[in-house]
């Protein structure tokens, strides 16, 4: 485990930032991806029973101000992976392993979460939700600000978004969870690293590389369940799609490494980058560009890395 020296400072800290990003995250729900960094980041340096139980302190406050079910689900959301990630960093698992095992732990949050409410596959698919989803953006088209969109208000369209939001929530799910360890354990690392701690944690992103192991099973699932069809049924085609983005996501942030990585090499300013990195969110085809560029990366590896 890291050494720093404790400080009560990082304490109070840590209480105050707590807070904030709770009532902020009523008006900003994103601010709320921080939590796990800021309780791991302490956990580290002042040992995760201190640590777990402020957290615990926080979430009841969340019940008393906000509502009981609130509450439970911060409890249910983030205290797992900050649980897994302090297990696995104490025992020096490997960078990668710790990040897709705490990956999968927030990806079963969301999952125990969602029953916690009542959200459930067949609650989403029920006449009941379908038509309220409906009926929403019939008022939405209907208001005041999209009245010159009325028009173009289709019933059938909008089940037909409603129906593949659900087939590709299972890979959003799983981008998000992704999203959130990496930078959950970014954070924690680069702010111990300020303090003069070290723990073993994600290099630079221009040194972001997929692992030729990732592509092999990537590609062998797909060609797997394409030729297992028959066993799959009708919804192999959904499943090949939803493993589809999880890997496109992975192999785009790949390809965006490599270009950061070759930008600093021809030292361009920061206003560049900032300019290339927006554009790349901006239009599909950079991006499939970029996934295309991580992918061919992935097996030559133009950076020569480890």
């Amino acid at each position: 485990m890291v050494k720093i020296n404790k400080s009560k400072n990082n304490i109070y800290i840590l209480i105050i930032k707590s807070i904030l990003i709770t009532l902020g995250g009523l008006a900003f729900p994103l601010l709320y991806i921080f939590l796990p960094a800021i309780f791991l980041t302490e956990a580290i340096t002042e040992g995760i029973i201190k640590i777990m139980g402020i957290f615990i302190g926080l979430c009841i406050l969340v019940s008393i101000l906000i509502s009981p079910i609130a509450g439970i689900l911060v409890l249910n959301l983030f205290g797992p992976i900050v649980l897994v990630y302090h297990y696995m960093i104490s025992n020096k698992y490997e960078v990668n392993t710790t990040i897709i095992v705490a990956a999968g732990t927030f990806f079963l949050s969301m999952i125990m979460s969602f029953y916690f409410l009542g959200i459930t596959p067949e609650l989403l698919k029920s006449q009941d939700v379908i038509s309220k989803v409906i009926e929403l953006q019939r008022e939405i088209f209907n208001s005041e600000q999209f009245s010159e969109f009325s028009k173009a208000f289709n019933e059938s369209e909008i089940l037909s978004y409603y129906n593949r939001s659900l087939q590709i929530m299972p890979a959003m799910m799983v981008c998000v969870s992704l999203i959130i360890s990496y930078l959950t354990y970014v954070i924690s690392g680069r702010t111990l690293l300020k303090r003069g701690g070290y723990i073993s944690q994600p290099s630079s992103f221009i040194f972001f590389k997929v692992p030729k192991e990732f592509v092999i099973v990537g590609v062998f699932s797909l060609i797997l369940i394409y030729f297992m069809q028959d066993v799959f049924g009708v919804g192999y085609l959904i499943l090949m799609e939803n493993i589809l983005i999880v890997f496109s996501l992975v192999l785009f942030f790949a390809g965006l490494s490599l270009l950061q990585f070759f930008m600093v090499k021809i030292k361009a300013n920061k206003f560049s980058k900032i300019i290339v990195t927006v554009v790349t969110f901006m239009f599909p085809t950079v991006q499939i560009i970029l996934v295309v560029i991580g992918f061919v990366d992935s097996i030559l590896n133009f950076r020569k890395l480890p």
